[in-house]
C-alpha cells in the first residue's frame, strides 16, 4: 500500500511538472492556446535544435477578456545570413497569422557568422484589442540551432495615473537653506494604486520615492524646473508599474547672496558721542531661467494603411490659465 501511495504522488508530481510547457509545432502544424503562464519554445524545446523544414503556426490567447499576452524571450537563436533570414519567427498582434511580408515583427540571427545566443533578452506584448499574439516560424533546409526559450505571461492594460503634486507655485528659497519640500500625495491612479514617484530635480539629480511626500537639496544659485512622474502597482506590462504622461512640474528659484560693498574703506577713528555715517552698495545678482525642454510620451505606431497620430506637450503650470501659446511667444 506505501508503494502504492508513493507511486501515485511521484505521477501527480511529473504531470504538473510538464503542464505549461508549449512547443512550436512540427512541420506545418497549426495550434491555439487560451493561457496566462508557462515556457514557450521551438519544436526541440530546451534541450536539442530545431528541426528544418518547417512551416508551422502557434497562437496565445489570454484566459481573461481584457488582458494582453507577453512573451519574454530569454534566449533566441536562429540561423542568419547576410542578406535576411534563413530561419525565423514571425509574429503577429492578433488570433491569425497574415500572408508574407505582413507580419508586425520578424526574428533571426543578424549575421552569418553571428554565434549562439544571437539577440539579447526581449519581450512582446500584443497590441490586438483581442491580446493575442501568432508565431510562425519558418526554417530551410538545413543547419539549424538552438532556437528560443521564453515565458508566457498576461498583463492588464494600463490606465495612465495622473501625477500632480499638492502646490505648484513657485517657491523661493535662500542659498543659506536652499531645501525645497514637495507633496505628490494627490496624485491618482484609477487602477491600482500609486507605488512609485520618480523626481526630476532639475539640477541633473533625481530621485525614487515610494511615498509621495520628500525634500531636495539644491547645492547652487539658480532656477530649477521639477518634473514628477508616478507609477501604479500594475506591473504586468511594465515591471515598473504604468507610467504617468502628463506634466507635473514646479518651479524652484535658489536666489543668490547679493553684493555687499562698503564704500568707507579703511579704519576709522571715532570719538566718545561722536556721530558717524556708513554707507554701502548692495547689488542684487542676477539668475537666468533655461528654457524648459518637453518630451512628448512614447505613441505606439502599428502597422496600418490610411491611419493618423499625433502626441501632445503639457505645459500645465508654466502659464496662467487661459493663456494661449502662439509662434512668437
Amino acid at each position: 500500500m506505501k508503494k502504492s501511495i508513493f507511486f501515485f504522488l511521484f505521477f501527480v508530481g511529473l504531470v504538473n511538472f510538464s503542464f505549461g510547457q508549449f512547443q512550436m509545432p512540427t512541420g506545418n502544424g497549426n495550434a491555439s492556446f487560451s493561457v496566462c503562464s508557462g515556457t514557450f519554445t521551438d519544436n526541440g524545446g530546451a534541450s536539442a535544435n530545431y528541426s528544418s523544414g518547417q512551416n508551422s503556426t502557434i497562437t496565445f490567447c489570454p484566459v481573461n477578456p481584457g488582458d494582453k499576452i507577453k512573451v519574454s524571450f530569454t534566449m533566441f537563436d536562429t540561423e542568419p545570413s547576410l542578406s535576411g533570414c534563413r530561419d525565423y519567427l514571425d509574429v503577429w498582434y492578433g488570433n491569425t497569422a497574415g500572408a508574407p511580408g505582413t507580419e508586425d515583427s520578424r526574428f533571426c540571427g543578424p549575421s552569418a557568422t553571428a554565434t549562439a545566443g544571437t539577440l539579447a533578452p526581449f519581450s512582446i506584448i500584443s497590441a490586438s484589442p483581442d491580446g493575442c499574439l501568432t508565431f510562425r516560424f519558418i526554417s530551410d533546409g538545413s543547419n539549424t540551432r538552438k532556437g528560443w526559450e521564453a515565458t508566457i505571461s498576461c498583463g492588464t492594460p494600463c490606465q495612465i495615473p495622473i501625477a500632480n503634486l499638492v502646490s505648484s507655485v513657485t517657491e523661493d528659497l535662500c542659498i543659506s537653506n536652499p531645501i525645497a519640500s514637495f507633496d505628490a500625495s494627490t496624485s491618482t491612479s484609477a487602477q491600482g494604486s500609486i507605488s512609485r514617484y520618480e523626481w526630476e530635480w532639475g539640477d541633473g539629480s533625481s530621485d525614487v520615492t515610494t511615498t509621495p511626500k520628500t525634500t531636495h537639496q539644491y547645492k547652487n544659485p539658480g532656477v530649477y524646473l521639477v518634473r514628477l512622474a508616478v507609477r501604479n502597482n500594475n506591473f504586468g506590462i511594465d515591471p515598473l508599474g504604468c507610467k504617468s504622461t502628463n506634466a507635473a512640474t514646479k518651479i524652484v528659484r535658489v536666489m543668490p547672496v547679493p553684493d555687499f560693498a562698503g564704500t568707507t574703506g579703511g579704519t576709522l577713528n571715532v570719538a566718545c558721542n561722536q556721530n558717524v555715517t556708513l554707507s554701502a552698495s548692495i547689488k542684487s545678482k542676477t539668475i537666468t531661467q533655461k528654457t524648459p525642454s518637453f518630451t512628448p510620451p512614447i505613441v505606439s505606431l502599428p502597422d496600418g494603411v490610411g491611419l493618423s497620430y499625433s502626441s501632445s506637450l503639457d505645459f500645465t503650470g508654466f502659464f496662467t490659465p487661459g493663456a494661449k501659446v502662439v509662434p512668437s511667444c
